[in-house]
């Protein structure tokens, strides 16, 4: 089962957990037989993962984004925490072939919901935020924390998961889709159609933006 775990991570993390599972295997656990066998299985799901993401990816590129980021970050992020929820159920029960294949569609799901929003979205938010002599160099530090985390989770995952258990784990990332949720609610200005002065009077607090 721990194949099934590599997939999804948090929410700035899905792909170093998913893209790099193996090299993060290694680099935790050296030398370790079971883990090495358990490497390929990962890079199975890898493959299989990547299907609902180059599709949730095309969708949202043939949309136009029409639905607007924040309810697109919205849905991403709900569809994400629900998925690493019932993964978390799942990974607790004993395996057989139901609670395998009900692993597999928790993940592709999860892989699914990140595709569809907080995969490409974030990146164009990346760009809109920012006055366009600070939108290289704004861009640049949006990319080196993503990735940055990225490496710090991937790092930690698997001593984690032996720590606290792989279910905690995952409902402790679900935990963080959720606070992101909530911090796109509270915090993220809707940018769509808008002028980089209309959106940062909204960052401002400007009443009327």
């Amino acid at each position: 089962m721990w194949w099934t775990a590599r997939a999804p991570g948090s929410v700035l993390t899905v792909r170093s957990v998913r893209a790099r599972s193996a090299w993060v295997t290694d680099a935790s656990v050296p030398g370790s037989a079971t883990r090495a066998r358990l490497d390929s299985r990962a890079c199975g799901g890898r493959r299989q993962g990547r299907v609902p993401e180059v599709g949730g990816h095309a969708e949202v590129g043939a949309t136009g984004w029409r639905p607007g980021r924040r309810p697109l970050l919205l849905f991403s992020l709900g569809g994400m925490a629900l998925s690493l929820v019932a993964l978390g159920v799942v990974l607790g029960l004993p395996s057989g072939p139901v609670t395998n294949v009900t692993a597999l569609v928790c993940m592709v799901t999860y892989v699914a919901a990140f595709a569809v929003g907080l995969g490409p979205v974030f990146w164009i938010l990346a760009a809109e935020l920012f006055p366009p002599q600070a939108r290289a160099r704004g861009g640049a530090v949006c990319a080196l924390v993503n990735w940055a985390t990225n490496f710090v989770v991937g790092q930690m995952f698997l001593p984690a998961a032996d720590l606290v258990g792989k279910s905690a784990v995952f409902w402790f990332f679900a935990a963080v889709s959720g606070g992101a949720a909530l911090f796109v609610v509270r915090t993220v200005p809707e940018t769509k159609n808008r002028s980089l002065a209309d959106v940062q009077r909204e960052l401002a607090g400007v009443p009327g933006a």
